[in-house]
C-alpha cells in the first residue's frame, strides 16, 4: 500500500470520524421538537381518532436524526438502514418507515404488511383494503406509533392520495402517526384542509441564520458546542470561538445547517492525517478544514469556486443569503 492508502484505512482515521459523526448539539429547536414529539407519543390519542404530530425540517437540519435519536431512547434500539423497522424494547413498539426512496400508499401498505407482520394475504389487495389490512395489524400488535420519515415521497402520485392515507391512520389506528419531511409538506397540508384542521402539532426546525445579532449568536453556540466535542486536543473552530471571520467563514460553507458543518469537519479529518504523515493529530487546522473543503463543497454552485478558509477567497466571498427567508428570495 501507498502512505496515502495506509491512512485512508487507518483505523485511527475511522475512530476520528465515527466520533464526529456521533455528535449531535441539542439545540433550542432541537429540545423543543423533541418534547413535542414525547408529548404527542402519550397525548396525541384521542376518543375517535388521533392526531398527527408533523416535524418539518429543511435538509440537514437534524429531522430524521432528532427521530431516530428519540426512538433509541424510547426503545433501547439503534435505527438501522432498513426503509422499514418496528422497533420495540423497553415496553414500547414503534414502526418507523424511510420515503426516501419514494413510494404509494398501496405498495407501502403491502411491504409493512408482508415484511413487518408476514401477512401474504394482503398483498393482493388494493390502496383501501391494503391500509385496512395494515391498520388492523398496527392495532393487533399495539403498537406504540408509527413514524414516516420523508413522507412528502409518499404524495408523488398525488397529494390526495398520501391525504387519504394519513386521515385512514387518523381514524382507525390506535397508534399516533409522526409525519416528517421539508417544508413542502406544509404546503400539502394547506390543499387538504382535514389535514391541518387535525394536525396535533407542527415544529419547524429551520437552518440557523447569521443576518443579525441574535441570529449570529445562535449560530456561534452551535459552532461552539459541536467544537467542544470534537476528538482533537485543539481544534482551528474553538481556538477561533469569538472570531467573526470564523463564523462567516463557516457560515458560507456550511449555510447554518448542522449536518452540513459536520460533513465539513469530517472532510477535514483525512487531511489532517495526511498533514501528519499517518500519525494521530493533536490539532484540527484551518488548512486541513480548507483541504476538506476543496475536495467536498468547492465546486457546488452555491459556493461560486470560493473557499471561505483560504484567505485570499475569504476576501472574495459574494454576496450570498444570510437566512432562509433571504434563501427564498434569491430563488
Amino acid at each position: 500500500m501507498s502512505d496515502l492508502e495506509n491512512i485512508l484505512t487507518s483505523p485511527l482515521v475511522q475512530g476520528k470520524l465515527d466520533a464526529i459523526r456521533g455528535i449531535f448539539v441539542k439545540h433550542t429547536k432541537v429540545e423543543e421538537a423533541r418534547q413535542m414529539l414525547l408529548l404527542s407519543v402519550a397525548f396525541a390519542r384521542r376518543l375517535r381518532e388521533n392526531s398527527s404530530t408533523y416535524l418539518i425540517g429543511w435538509s440537514r437540519c437534524g429531522k430524521s436524526e432528532t427521530i431516530k435519536r428519540l426512538l433509541q431512547e424510547q426503545t433501547g434500539q439503534p435505527i438501522s438502514k432498513k426503509r422499514i423497522q418496528l422497533l420495540h424494547g423497553n415496553g414500547k413498539r414503534f414502526l418507523y418507515v424511510d420515503l426516501m426512496g419514494g413510494s404509494t400508499p398501496r405498495i407501502l401498505a403491502r411491504q409493512i404488511n408482508f415484511n413487518i407482520f408476514n401477512d401474504r394475504k394482503s398483498l393482493r389487495l388494493g390502496e383501501e383494503e391494503g391500509t385496512g389490512a395494515l391498520i388492523e395489524n398496527l392495532n393487533d400488535l399495539k403498537v406504540d406509533g408509527i413514524i414516516l420519515d420523508e413522507a412528502q415521497n409518499l404524495a408523488e402520485d398525488g397529494v390526495k392520495k398520501l391525504a387519504r392515507f394519513i386521515l385512514s391512520i387518523e381514524n382507525e389506528c390506535s397508534a399516533p402517526l409522526f409525519v416528517v419531511g421539508p417544508p413542502s409538506l406544509v404546503k400539502m397540508m394547506t390543499k387538504v384542509d382535514a389535514m391541518s384542521q387535525r394536525s396535533g402539532g407542527i415544529k419547524m426546525l429551520p437552518p440557523f441564520g447569521f443576518a443579525d445579532d441574535e441570529q449570529r449568536e445562535i449560530h456561534a453556540a452551535f459552532v461552539a458546542a459541536f467544537s467542544d466535542e470534537l476528538p482533537f486536543e485543539s481544534n482551528w473552530f474553538r481556538d477561533n470561538e469569538y472570531d467573526h471571520h470564523m463564523l462567516r467563514a463557516t457560515f458560507y460553507a456550511q449555510r447554518g445547517r448542522p449536518g452540513r458543518h459536520s460533513l465539513l469537519v469530517e472532510a477535514a479529518v483525512p487531511h489532517a492525517f495526511i498533514r501528519t504523515g499517518g500519525a494521530e493529530p493533536k490539532e484540527l487546522m484551518k488548512e486541513d478544514i480548507a483541504a476538506g473543503f476543496d475536495r467536498v463543497f468547492i465546486n457546488q454552485e452555491i459556493m461560486h469556486g470560493r473557499n471561505p478558509f483560504r484567505s485570499e477567497d475569504y476576501l472574495r466571498l459574494p454576496q450570498f443569503p444570510l437566512s432562509v427567508e433571504q434563501e427564498k428570495s434569491s430563488d
